[in-house]
C-alpha cells in the first residue's frame, strides 16, 4: 500500500498545469497465467507489462475522462482515467465473478460500472433468454434493463459529474444496441429466414453516427459499424460487393464511407475496421497501395499507427516469407517439428474440439488426405485447446489422421502468437524450403484446395 500511495503522488506536480495532465492507474492483478495486460480505448490497445507479483503502473496523458477496457487472461474490466487522478485495482482473475476491488479516484463510479456488468449478466441471460424473445417481451425487457441501469448510476455520490453523464450515455449506446441486434438474433433463435427490408432499423435514423469521442464506447462503435453494413446491404448499387476482390472492394467500401459519414475519426475508424479485417483473414500481402493510402489520409494517429502496426507485423507472414518453426508432441508425447518436414509441402490446421466450423471441416480435410495419400505433402493439426484430455480424447475416438499436435498454452502458445491467429480454422500452405507459400490458405472443404497443392506440388 505504501506503494499505492505514492503513485497517487504522481500527477500533483502537472496537477495546476493547462493542457493535457497525467492519469494514473496502478494496480495489483493476481494469479494472473500472463506476463502481460492489455488496455484498450478509442479502438487502440496498449501493453502492459507485470511484475512478478502481478502488479503494474500505467500512465498516460488526458484532457478529459476517458474509458478504458482493462484486459487479463480473459477477463475485463471497464474503467475511466481522467486528467490528474489515480485509480487503483486489485483483482484476483481466476476469480472474476467476485470482481476487483477499487482505491482513490472513481473508486465508486468502478464499482458501479462492476455491479452493473453483473446485474446485466443476471437479468438479460445468454443470448437466446433475451433476443429469443417475441419483440413485445424483449422491449419490455429492455425497458426494465434500462431503467434499472439508470437507477444505479443515480444512486451514485461522486463528484465526477462528468463521468457520471458519460456513463448515462454508454448505458443508452448499449440498450440501442441490443435492439440493433434483435432483428437478426431473433431470426436465428427462432429458426426464421432473416431479410433486411422487413426489419425495423428506423430508430438508428435517430442516432448521430457523426460522434468521433464515443468511440470509446464499444456500443456506439458497434452501432456505427452496425448502420454502415445496413446502408451498404440496401444500396443497390452496392449488390455483390462482398464477392470482389480486396483490391476493387475496398476503394469502393471507402468511397462509401465518405459519402454517408462526415466525422474524420469515425469515417477512419470504420476504414481501420474493414483493412484490420482484410490484413487479420484476408489477402494481406495485395493491398499494400490501399494500407498506404489509408495512412496518407488518414487523421487519427491513433488508427493510423494501429493499422501500420498490423501490417507490418502482419507482412511477417507473407508468401515467401520464412514460417515460423514450432515444436510440440503429439498423442503419444513424441516431439515434431516443422523443420522435419523439409522437402514437402506442409498444410497447417489451426484448430480445436469445441470450434463447430473447425470440426465441420474435419471430413473434408480426411479426404484431403486420403486424395495425397503418399504425395510429397504432409497435412499438420495444431490443437489450440485449453483442454488437453478434450483433444486427447477426440483424438483416440476419431482415429484422426496426420500429424496430431497440441499446442502448450493454447491461444496464448509460441506457435499461435508466431502465427498471429486471430481465428480458427486457420490454415496455411508451407513450402519445401520451409518459406510460406498461402497465409490464410483456402479451407478443405474449397474449391480453391486441390487445384492451389497441385500447382505447388509440380514444382516439387
Amino acid at each position: 500500500m505504501k506503494k499505492y500511495f505514492a503513485l497517487l503522488l504522481l500527477p500533483l506536480a502537472v496537477a495546476c498545469s493547462k493542457g493535457p495532465k497525467e492519469a494514473v492507474l496502478a494496480g495489483k492483478l493476481v494469479n494472473s497465467v500472463d506476463k502481460s495486460a492489455y488496455i484498450t480505448s478509442n479502438n487502440v490497445t496498449d501493453t502492459i507489462k507485470l511484475a512478478d507479483d502481478g502488479t503494474f503502473t500505467y500512465k498516460v496523458m488526458l484532457n478529459k475522462p476517458q474509458l478504458y477496457k482493462l484486459n487479463v487472461s480473459r477477463t475485463q474490466t471497464v474503467l475511466y482515467l481522467a486528467p490528474g487522478d489515480s485509480s487503483y485495482i486489485e483483482f484476483d482473475v481466476s476469480a472474476p465473478l467476485d470482481g476487483p476491488t477499487f482505491s482513490a479516484d472513481n473508486k465508486d463510479i468502478h464499482s458501479n460500472i462492476f455491479k452493473r456488468k453483473m446485474y446485466i449478466r443476471n437479468n438479460v441471460g445468454n443470448w437466446r433468454g433475451i433476443y429469443g424473445l417475441d419483440l413485445e417481451a424483449f422491449t419490455q425487457k429492455i425497458d426494465s434493463l434500462q431503467n434499472a441501469l439508470n437507477s444505479m448510476i443515480d444512486s451514485l455520490q461522486s463528484d465526477s459529474k462528468d463521468i457520471i453523464s458519460l456513463e448515462k450515455e454508454r448505458v443508452k449506446y448499449q440498450i440501442l444496441s441490443f435492439k440493433a441486434n434483435y432483428p437478426e438474433y431473433n431470426s436465428y433463435f427462432s429458426g426464421k429466414p432473416f431479410s433486411i427490408d422487413s426489419a425495423d432499423y428506423s430508430f438508428l435514423d435517430d442516432v448521430n453516427m457523426n460522434l468521433g469521442d464515443k468511440l470509446m464506447f464499444d456500443d456506439y462503435a458497434d452501432l456505427v459499424s452496425k448502420y454502415l453494413q445496413l446502408k451498404m446491404e440496401k444500396n443497390t448499387k452496392l449488390k455483390g460487393i462482398e464477392d470482389k476482390d480486396a483490391v476493387e472492394r475496398l476503394p469502393i467500401e471507402f468511397h462509401f464511407i465518405d459519402s454517408l459519414i462526415s466525422d474524420a475519426k469515425v469515417r477512419d475508424f470504420l476504414k481501420m475496421q474493414k483493412l484490420e479485417e482484410e490484413i487479420q483473414f484476408g489477402d494481406f500481402y495485395r493491398i499494400n497501395s490501399i494500407v498506404d493510402s489509408y495512412l496518407t489520409s488518414c487523421q487519427t494517429p491513433a488508427f493510423k499507427d494501429a493499422v501500420s502496426s498490423l501490417y507490418n507485423k502482419k507482412m511477417t507472414l507473407a508468401p515467401g516469407q520464412q514460417a515460423p518453426v514450432f515444436t510440440y508432441n503429439d498423442i503419444n508425447g513424441k516431439p515434431h517439428s516443422l523443420t522435419d518436414f523439409a522437402g514437402k509441402l506442409v498444410y497447417i490446421d489451426f484448430w480445436a474440439t469445441w470450434c463447430g466450423p473447425c470440426r465441420h471441416e474435419l471430413p473434408f480435410l480426411e479426404q484431403l488426405q486420403d486424395a495425397y495419400k503418399g504425395k510429397n505433402i504432409v497435412f499438420v493439426s495444431v490443437s489450440l485447446d485449453d483442454n488437453f484430455e478434450a483433444w486427447k480424447k477426440m483424438e483416440e475416438e476419431k482415429e484422426m489422421k496426420g500429424v496430431q499436435l497440441h499446442a502448450d498454452g493454447a491461444w496464448a502458445s509460441d506457435v499461435a502468437k508466431k502465427y498471429q491467429i486471430k481465428g480458427i480454422p486457420t490454415f496455411f500452405l508451407v513450402g519445401a524450403d520451409g518459406t510460406i507459400i498461402a497465409p490464410n490458405a483456402p479451407r478443405p472443404s474449397s474449391d480453391e484446395i486441390k487445384p492451389l497443392l497441385n500447382e505447388e506440388l509440380s514444382k516439387l
